[in-house]
């Protein structure tokens, strides 16, 4: 069994598309303030069931693996599957980025999907497999696996473009054969069920009638041998009143009426019992006739059924094949007008600025202008004179400072991160190194505490903590003052990553701020929101404590049975400063995820609302 949905959509980056061959799906163009992913990957399978195919009754696992080759001495090598995502009912939902991977999965009573967003060049070239447990409409246990692999096209110089075939067609067009074939599969699963059932009434009216004769034959059969014994009981009265009556002559002349009349009742019942015969019969065929043809007459309107689906889905595949070509030709033009502006030196307008924003995805026709070539324009000094358009652009090709909406950001760095030094805006000043995390939710967000390498002690004091340690390649905490100065600048907002056994998860809060160190850094948050469990809600207030600083609600130092510092209160429901890979409420704790067990991630970051 294969599955049903599972659709590959490759974009394209500026300048960076020469040599695969791509499309461009409008309903999935991303919007301004998002990363431009290459490659998407949706797996989806239903679980309501739709004329003329058979779907799962229930599913007990959604996954979605990328194959692997390893290099070997052997002459083909080796391969392997990496587990991207899994989705089953215990863990119905999934929300991962890692190592330029996002995941975003769920399971509901109606269906499964796995979204899976490759912002690697090698990932959009690698092969996926997905695959899907549970159980058919029969019982039946029931596995399904699609593996799609994005092929690469000629360039524009080794060929006409009119002779490549895409991706989404091909896999459009496997799809769509995939689907007749389960509606042919599924009427002549009908067919059989319908032949079935009438085998099974003709042989119960076959056994009916067999019964119901045998029946009538005991009954007249009987029916004769009380007349017979009737008659030979009135004989032999007859014959003893005949040896005691003298009127022999009168008795037989009686006798012989009686005779007659025994005669011809017998035949008049042998008549009735024919008649009554020929009429159940009659009824029988008609009732028999009857019921072939509302079997017949089903069996005609299932067949009418699936040749008026088979040609709808014929006339909307040549539709969309037709709109699909349409479009792409559309875009073409304009993204190749709006290239000739954009390297033209010609005055240029807030408008020319939005459109290519909003085709940005679209401009992997222009492979003859280079990066060299945008640097020019951008020199250019015509461009220097329209300062409020060419600041704007310049801000957008190379951002300043950490904002929400960095994914347009066309850097060549292939990690999420950017490190700035320094930020001078227009609502702070941050003279200080500072690290930016640019693909989660739309990006912007400054990292202030990364646990995921354990290279970095954190059970340290409380200057440390002021200050700050660590490193930004590694684990580091940012320092109670710089996280303070930056929460005092505006309203923030804080999120925290998680992992625990291979299963990445989120907690957002609606707010965050940090008091100065004569409020002993007091934490404020905002309202929860995430699939993590809500784990920082019980610190909420609290003032900050180390291991020489009790500032908590116990009796004792919860920094020093617990280990790190953190907004302890007597003690803790969370504690992602705990020490690396200790058990027993004593490592990076989160309570509603991993209870009194070490995560192996933590990453908090705030963003300026």
């Amino acid at each position: 069994m294969d599955l049903r949905f599972c659709v590959f959509i490759v974009f394209s980056s500026i300048f960076f598309c020469q040599g695969v061959n791509l499309t461009i799906d409008e309903g999935n163009s991303p919007h301004p303030g998002e990363r431009i992913p290459c490659g998407v990957l949706t797996c989806q399978e239903s679980l309501k069931p739709s004329t003329g195919s058979d779907v799962f009754g229930n599913i007990s696992s959604m996954s979605i693996t990328k194959r692997v080759s390893i290099p070997s001495k052997t002459k083909n090598g080796n391969e392997r599957e990496t587990l991207i995502a899994t989705v089953t009912p215990q863990d119905p939902s999934v929300t991962s980025i890692v190592d330029g991977i996002k995941v975003n999965g769920y399971l509901d009573t109606e269906k499964v999907t796995i979204r899976v967003e490759l912002f690697k060049e090698k990932d959009c070239q690698a092969e996926f497999i997905c695959k899907v447990h549970g159980m058919d409409r029969r019982g039946r246990e029931a596995v399904s696996t699609a593996s799609l692999v994005q092929r690469a096209s000629p360039r524009r110089d080794q060929g006409d473009d009119r002779s490549m075939t895409p991706a989404v067609s091909l896999q459009l067009l496997a799809s769509i054969q995939q689907l007749v074939t389960q509606a042919v599969d599924g009427l002549e699963d009908k067919m059989y069920q319908f032949k079935e059932e009438v085998e099974s009434n003709q042989k119960n009216l076959e056994n009916k009638l067999e019964q119901f004769k045998k029946d009538i034959d005991d009954r007249s059969n009987s029916f004769q041998r009380l007349i017979e014994d009737r008659l030979l009981m009135f004989e032999n009265r007859i014959e003893d009143k005949i040896d005691y009556n003298n009127k022999m002559n009168k008795s037989i002349q009686s006798d012989s009426k009686i005779s007659t009349a025994m005669t011809q009742f017998r035949s008049e019942v042998q008549a009735d019992v024919q008649r009554s015969l020929e009429n159940l019969l009659e009824k029988v065929q008609d009732q028999q006739g009857q019921s072939f043809g509302i079997v017949f007459e089903r069996i005609e309107k299932t067949l009418n059924s699936t040749c008026a689906s088979l040609s709808s889905m014929e006339s909307d595949f040549d539709l969309l094949k037709s709109n699909r070509q349409l479009c792409s030709a559309t875009i073409k033009n304009e993204t190749e007008t709006i290239c000739d502006i954009l390297t033209s030196g010609d005055a240029l307008s807030q408008k020319t600025l939005n459109n290519v924003i909003e085709l940005q995805s679209s401009l992997h026709n222009c492979t003859t202008r280079t990066e060299s070539e945008l640097k020019d324009f951008l020199s250019d000094a015509e461009f220097r004179e329209s300062d409020d358009l060419g600041s704007m652009l310049k801000d957008i090709l190379t951002p300043k400072f950490c904002r929400k909406g960095m994914g347009f950001a066309l850097t060549q760095n292939t990690s999420p991160y950017i490190l700035f030094n320094s930020t001078q805006i227009s609502f702070a000043t941050f003279d200080f190194p500072h690290l930016c995390e640019t693909v989660t939710d739309g990006g912007g967000w400054i990292v202030i505490q990364r646990r995921v390498k354990g290279d970095a002690d954190f059970n340290r004091n409380w200057s440390d903590y002021k200050k700050g340690f660590g490193s930004f390649d590694g684990d580091f905490w940012l320092g109670n003052d710089l996280i303070h100065t930056i929460s005092s600048s505006g309203t923030y907002e804080l999120r925290i990553d998680l992992t625990y056994k291979n299963k990445t998860v989120f907690a957002h809060y609606a707010d965050f701020f940090v008091a100065g160190e004569n409020e002993k850094y007091k934490l404020k948050i905002g309202s929860y929101q995430g699939s993590a469990g809500d784990s920082l809600g019980y610190h909420n207030g609290r003032p900050f404590s180390t291991v020489d600083r009790d500032n908590d609600a116990w009796s004792k130092n919860c920094a020093a049975t617990h280990g790190g510092g953190w907004w302890f209160g007597a003690c803790d429901h969370s504690n992602l400063n705990g020490i690396w890979g200790e058990m027993n409420d004593r490592g990076v704790e989160w309570d509603k995820l991993a209870g009194g067990n070490s995560v192996s991630y933590a990453e908090m970051k705030i963003r300026r609302l």
